[in-house]
């Protein structure tokens, strides 16, 4: 609220009476430094399947020495429609009538459903939730974590635990009935997580991880050496080379060098001024001068810039200008990847069966990014360009049907295609997409060993066949187009 109002006292977190609907998540005691009135904050969650129009709560004053000041404060919070899960409560003060007030207890009375049903909290007993230890997976076993949210496709932040009519999920949240309000998560699926064998998938993952890091860097360490070896050999050569031809020019230099610096000189107007000129001509002829104003002149592999999407994480200072690595040049058009991962995006948000026709991520790029990130302008350059479904080459998987689109993911195919080597296709994520959760693999369209699985680059640079749940959180994206360079 600003520097008018100061913190008195901060509630007890996630306090709860047993069948309340909701939980009072938060609050707060401040003091308006303008007035010296004192004001009670709280903020509520709706934790039960049905949707609250209406909460009566009362807040108790104390004074410095927790004793009571006078009665109970009443404070209804009307026409709501507060649906599971939803927050609310927060932004609407209750004014304290007496200015001495250092702490409060709160508890809710009275909910009236959308139903017009009531729950009466009247004798309730509102207390403070306990917070459990980690004692299935510890805090610092980062890798069984993350072959949680493989496996489930949910981060995992604590044990799932059980207490009177509400369970915490380990996603986080705290809530009741069959599914998670957070990650709709269903809590038999919980209950039935068989956590000997979440290990060992882990080890699995670990040990073939851990054997194609070796395989890469052996991979690595045999090219570096032919290349070594390779480099010697020239430079013998080179060396070998220039002596023969030291002996040469010192036998001619007195008669040839006129000649030679008058070649130096056509030479070096032939390297920095006609070639560049012929090149840039033909630059122009072929795309015309104002792709040439635009973008410069560029060649596959080489980089442009096109188009805006927030990547800094400072959303107080706009957007940024997308970076596209140029894959393919043809003659009047240009295909297009972006140079880093720009968000961090599930590729469904169901785990269901999915292909990139009907994935979430296909609509996400198609409508919102393609919308935030490039004017009309822009947009119209962008061809809707056939999408082929292709197949996994080493599983069965049914890829669907291909698409049109303007904005697509690679498949396996083009990625080995467009990138030779791992290291090519190393990408780093945006300052924005990395806050978002990210570990630097991205995502491609080919499926991956089941329907419910997508195939990803892997931070390395591999391409994970087998590919990961579509609804992993921590897969990143880079979205790849066709430009149309007549327009």
């Amino acid at each position: 609220m600003g520097e008018r109002y100061s913190r008195v006292f901060t509630y007890k977190e996630n306090t709860y009476a047993e069948g309340s609907p909701v939980i009072i998540s938060a609050g707060a005691l401040l003091n308006d430094t303008v007035t010296n009135n004192i004001i009670a904050q709280l903020k509520f969650k709706n934790i039960c399947d049905k949707n609250i129009k209406s909460l009566t709560i009362e807040v108790i004053p104390l004074d410095t020495a927790n004793r009571p000041l006078g009665d109970a404060v009443k404070k209804q919070y009307l026409d709501l429609n507060a649906k599971y899960s939803d927050e609310f409560g927060a932004k609407q003060p209750i004014l304290l009538p007496d200015n001495t007030t250092r702490s409060f207890k709160a508890r809710v009375v009275e909910a009236v459903f959308t139903d017009n049903t009531i729950w009466d909290g009247a004798d309730s007993m509102w207390e403070q939730l306990p917070i459990f230890e980690h004692d299935i997976i510890k805090n610092n076993d980062t890798e069984l974590k993350k072959q949680f949210s493989l496996k489930y496709g949910i981060t995992y932040n604590n044990d799932f635990k059980e207490h009177k009519d509400l369970w915490y999920c380990p996603c986080g949240a705290i809530t009741k009935g069959l599914s998670c309000c957070w990650c709709q998560t269903d809590r038999r699926v919980i209950v039935s997580i068989d956590y000997s064998l979440l290990k060992k998938d882990c080890d699995t993952r670990i040990a073939v991880e851990n054997a194609e890091r070796a395989r890469i860097a052996e991979e690595q360490r045999i090219a570096a050496q032919k290349s070594a070896e390779e480099r010697q050999k020239r430079e013998e050569a080179k060396k070998l080379e220039k002596e023969a031809t030291a002996k040469k020019i010192k036998k001619i230099a007195i008669i040839a060098t006129p000649i030679i610096c008058m070649l130096i000189v056509l030479a070096i107007i032939l390297v920095t001024v006609v070639i560049p000129t012929v090149k840039k001509n033909n630059f122009i002829k072929q795309y015309g001068q104002e792709v040439y104003d635009r973008f410069g002149m560029f060649e596959e592999g080489e980089y442009i810039t096109f188009g805006a999407y927030e990547q800094d994480n400072n959303l107080s200072n706009g957007k940024e200008p997308i970076e596209w690595l140029v894959l393919d040049l043809q003659k009047d058009k240009a295909l297009l990847i972006s140079k880093h991962s720009l968000d961090t995006i599930q590729y469904n948000t169901e785990l269901v069966d999915t292909t990139w026709e009907n994935c979430s991520l296909r609509t996400w790029l198609n409508s919102s990014f393609v919308n935030t990130a490039f004017t009309d302008s822009e947009k119209s350059e962008i061809e809707s360009t056939f999408v082929s479904a292709d197949t996994n080459p080493l599983y069965p998987t049914v890829s669907g049907n291909s698409t049109n689109d303007q904005l697509f993911l690679l498949s396996i195919e083009e990625a080995n295609l467009y990138f030779e080597y791992n290291s090519d296709r190393c990408c780093s994520p945006t300052e924005y997409a990395a806050h978002k959760g990210t570990d630097g693999s991205w995502w491609l369209r080919t499926p991956g060993y089941h329907t419910n699985h997508a195939t990803t680059v892997y931070s390395n640079g591999a391409v994970v066949y087998t590919g990961y749940m579509v609804t992993l959180t921590s897969n990143a994206v880079r979205p790849a187009m066709w430009i149309d360079l007549n327009k």
